[in-house]
């Protein structure tokens, strides 16, 4: 399947495309988000942890920017944000960049990592980027596979509904 621009962010139809596409596949959207997270989880817990030392923990940016006390609880919100606020995410992005899926899903990655590092951890307290230490890195490479594995489950693993 290629991507669908046939409404460009510039369109009428923009809002109208990403909402039937949404609409029309919301099973896929969430196995998508699902993969997505599986991704980041098999890569944060073995990948990063070995080369880098590092394993990201997004709870505690998530209890740093809510004030939430509960680590369960952060952690549900993160899970609940990576499997229907990501690859909604990626399906806003993907009708405005004309790009192939790997390539889609690897940019989204990095402003997704961008955004948890760079805004909300900015926020939280926690310094921007969290200082360019291994975290930081770690945090990055989890980002692009959880994007990389949205963008492929959404384009090639699960048919789109018609």
């Amino acid at each position: 399947m290629t991507n669908q621009n046939d409404t460009t962010a510039g369109g009428s139809g923009f809002v109208a495309g990403v909402i039937g596409d949404v609409t029309n596949n919301i099973l896929r959207l969430l196995i998508a988000g699902a993969m997505g997270i599986v991704a980041w989880e098999v890569t944060t817990d073995t990948l990063t942890r070995l080369v880098l030392a590092q394993s990201p923990q997004p709870h505690g940016l998530v209890q740093g920017l809510l004030g939430i006390q509960a680590r369960w609880l952060a952690e549900a919100i993160h899970y609940v944000a990576g499997i229907v606020a990501f690859p909604l995410g990626y399906v806003v992005f993907r009708r405005i960049s004309p790009l192939p899926w790997l390539i889609n899903g690897a940019i989204y990655g990095v402003a997704l990592w961008f955004m948890a590092l760079g805004i909300f951890a900015t926020i939280a307290g926690f310094g921007f980027m969290l200082g360019w230490g291994n975290l930081t890195w770690a945090s990055g490479v989890g980002h692009v596979v959880l994007a990389i594995a949205i963008a492929w489950s959404w384009e090639r693993a699960v048919e789109p509904k018609k």
